[in-house]
């Protein structure tokens, strides 16, 4: 019987002085570690372990991503082989390690050596003048100790040239108090001024710069010219100071966010997003913000595809399944988002998401009955949430709609959120002046979507939702929509 052939997953690569771990995907350079996040990590060990040979760009999607990713993989692929070359100090013009092979894929040049755990690497001459071997060693595990010690302390190490700072203990502790902050409801702007006093201690610390860009998001309830430029600040610091950190995956999604819900520019979105789903393929947050961007541009069985893979990953999450009961009500699954929502409802009553595109999808269905029950729900949750007398009991849609309009100033509602009312009771007329207002000031993070939102069927064809179309991101002048 013949030798079997060695594990994949299991024994160490060495080249040119770096060692890379197969099972745990460790990079260290001269027994020093070297920063690669996992995706760059898992391309180098299938181009390492094909040394010498071309790697098509389909096999490394499909060795990565798999077969039945819904990702638009070309941004993440491109942004990987750039992390491992900024590992591995490589050029693209005079490669030493990655070489690329124009419109096929990339080759891995120099010679690598296997060697199973338990053995020993070579170990090289030491000069005349150099200290005794075990000497050496020390010295070497010292320095790894040190970096290694380093780097848990938060500072925004650079692959193995940037020295490792340690984050002041006063620094990390604001910046939980605004990562804890942050998912309180109504305590945003506390949120961000922790993050900044994070930021302003310790200036180099990236994950405080990623969690800043994302609160001051801040839900997209003002419009975009008060938060969009602090929001690609934050982000970009953070990706200036390591975009070899997992947090740069998190600014990614920040940019992707910004870029799709209040700035309306759809293909960066779908860039931005794309790149953090491929470096955080593990992620909830991160599938949930794709399948948003795959619903903003019409591809919604793929958006309700990447909805339930965000839903494996975090079943508890009550965001992930309003947002499912969202994209059902979309692909105008009217049933399905009944079914959903109901379920969502049950095990959360307080599920705000899941209660209004229930009155939505049951509204669309033309079935006012059952439109009933979830928005007087609704209604008495925002009055709790406002601390405001209980509603009344509306005996017809048309005057929870009418109600729902009224909490603009209490709840900071946007032009957007008030077109959607003003349609659903009816009222082409101010939905369209709503709309154009929430297009003005880039503030409507529903805009986007408007294509595909069965309450905006009215408009369909009226030359002024057009254009309200077309600000949002969609179809170039001229175009039918």
């Amino acid at each position: 019987m013949g030798t079997p052939p060695p594990d994949p997953s299991s024994g160490r690569l060495l080249f040119e002085g770096f060692e890379l771990r197969l099972d745990t995907l460790e990079l260290t350079r001269d027994g020093l570690p070297v920063k690669l996040q996992r995706q760059p990590a898992r391309l180098l060990r299938l181009l390492a372990l094909h040394a010498g040979s071309a790697v098509s760009r389909d096999e490394l999607r499909r060795q990565l991503w798999g077969d039945e990713t819904f990702l638009e993989v070309e941004p993440g692929l491109n942004f990987a082989v750039r992390q491992l070359r900024r590992a591995l100090d490589d050029s693209f013009a005079e490669p030493r390690f990655v070489e690329t092979l124009p419109r096929f894929g990339y080759r891995f040049l120099p010679p690598v050596r296997r060697l199973e755990d338990g053995v020993l690497p070579p170990r090289a001459e030491e000069p005349p003048a150099a200290a005794a071997p075990v000497r050496g060693w020390r010295r070497r595990a010292a320095g790894a100790l040190l970096v290694l010690l380093l780097l848990g302390t938060g500072g925004g190490a650079r692959g193995n040239r940037r020295e490792a700072r340690p984050v002041p203990p006063a620094a990390r502790e604001a910046y939980f108090r605004g990562l804890y902050l942050s998912r309180r409801p109504g305590r945003e702007a506390e949120a961000v001024a922790e993050l900044e006093r994070a930021t302003r201690l310790a200036p180099r610390f990236a994950a405080a710069w990623s969690s800043l860009a994302h609160a001051q998001l801040g839900g997209f309830s003002r419009p975009a010219a008060q938060f969009a430029g602090g929001v690609e600040a934050a982000a970009r610091q953070a990706l200036r100071l390591d975009p070899r950190d997992p947090e740069a995956a998190q600014a990614h999604r920040a940019l992707g966010e910004l870029s799709l819900f209040a700035l309306y520019d759809l293909r960066r979105a779908g860039a931005e997003l794309g790149l953090a789903l491929a470096e955080e393929p593990r992620s909830p947050e991160a599938h949930l913000s794709y399948a948003k961007y795959l619903a903003a541009v019409g591809r919604l069985d793929e958006a309700i595809a990447e909805g339930e893979r965000a839903r494996r990953l975090d079943p508890a999450s009550m965001l992930v399944t309003s947002d499912l009961v969202w994209f059902h009500y979309l692909a105008r699954h009217y049933d399905e988002a009944i079914r959903q929502a109901r379920l969502a409802s049950r095990l959360e009553p307080r599920n705000g998401g899941a209660l209004f595109y229930w009155v939505l999808a049951a509204e669309s269905r033309g079935d006012e009955v059952a439109a009933l029950p979830p928005a007087r729900a609704l209604a008495a949750l925002l009055a709790s949430y406002l601390k405001a007398p209980p509603p009344p009991r509306f005996a017809r849609l048309h005057d929870f709609w009418a109600w729902f309009a009224g909490l603009r100033a209490a709840v900071g509602l946007s032009p957007a959120d008030l077109a959607v009312a003003a349609l659903a009771g009816g009222d082409r007329s101010a939905a369209l002046d709503l709309l154009e207002e929430a297009c003005r000031q880039h503030f409507g993070w529903e805009l986007p979507f408007l294509p595909y939102d069965p309450v905006a069927d009215p408009l369909r064809g009226d030359r002024r939702f057009v254009a309200v179309l077309r600000c949002a991101g969609h179809a170039p002048p001229g175009s039918p929509i």
